[in-house]
């Protein structure tokens, strides 16, 4: 009898233990469940920026379509007037010489720093840090293929927030 008695407690003992290790990985799944939640919840206004900022530059002319001569510029896209994902070189030129901050304000995306590049071939033209995009806490990248100078060529807009 005393054997029967030790061997239920025994049983006991195991099976507590067991319910333990699946409660604490029960509560480490929450946790890392709440992780990717929150991180989701942070990411995706600035999947939402860097896909309309990319789309805008490489899928309109901008406002006005002539906004490369104008001085009254309320938006900015980089494609020729109705060629969509064909890139204007006048247009790219000016954009490239822009302040950092005033291509901010005409993209709508103030609250993110940002790099572009568009590179064909072996050549990249850009704006924005890099290497700060690539430390930066949460960065979303988006790319597409453009034609530039009648060849393909890959625009690439990465949106990030410093922490």
């Amino acid at each position: 009898m005393n054997r029967k008695a030790q061997t239920i407690g025994y049983e006991i003992f195991v099976a507590i233990f067991m319910l333990s290790i699946i409660f604490l990985h029960f509560l480490n799944s929450l946790t890392l469940l709440q992780k990717a939640e929150e991180n989701f919840i942070r990411l995706s206004p600035i999947q939402n920026s860097a896909y309309y900022s990319l789309a805008l530059l490489t899928r309109t002319p901008g406002k006005p379509s002539n906004w490369e001569y104008d001085l009254n510029i309320q938006l900015l896209g980089l494609s020729k007037p109705n060629s969509p994902n064909v890139i204007d070189v006048n247009k790219l030129n000016k954009f490239l010489a822009m302040d950092y901050n005033d291509i901010k304000k005409f993209l709508r995306i103030e609250e993110y720093e940002f790099y572009f590049e568009l590179t064909q071939n072996s050549t990249t033209y850009s704006v924005g840090d890099l290497s700060q995009a690539n430390n930066a806490e949460y960065a979303i990248s988006m790319q597409k293929i453009v034609d530039f100078n009648a060849q393909p060529a890959k625009a690439r807009m990465i949106l990030y927030v410093k922490e």
